[in-house]
């Protein structure tokens, strides 16, 4: 079946969602908060506008056309993977990655500059995260 948007008015789903391989799936209609995990690969995506606002675990957007961050949200719980995209900096980057970061095969990439005062690597709770 052929997903091209969630339902209007999906405002959380508690665990986590992936809705990975959608080729023709746009952003418009999700969740603004997902409990756990969030994976949109291999889905042509190129723009990050309406994605979820909050996020109680990674983000994984792999093997899509995204070229600006501009969208994700403040803070990522897990690890933040957007290997294989087109992006050309990193503005609108998380300011706060509590896993690792993915950046890798983004050759149009040519500056690591956005990352500086980024928090990349602590621990937090997913609980305490989901509660602000």
């Amino acid at each position: 079946t052929k997903i091209e948007q969630l339902p209007i008015g999906l405002m959380e789903v508690k665990g986590g969602l992936n809705i990975s391989q959608n080729y023709s799936l746009k952003l418009n209609g999700y969740p603004k908060r997902v409990g756990g995990y969030f994976e949109c690969n291999y889905s042509n995506l190129s723009s990050l506008q309406r994605m979820p606002e909050k996020v109680g675990g990674g983000i994984s957007l792999e093997y899509n056309k995204i070229s600006s961050l501009d969208g994700l949200p403040d803070k990522v719980t897990g690890d933040l993977s957007l290997f294989n995209n087109q992006l050309e900096n990193l503005d609108g980057i998380s300011r706060e990655i509590f896993g690792g970061l993915i950046l890798i095969d983004n050759n149009q990439l040519t500056s690591l500059e956005a990352l500086g005062g980024i928090k990349i690597g602590d621990d937090l709770p997913q609980q305490k995260f989901l509660q602000e």
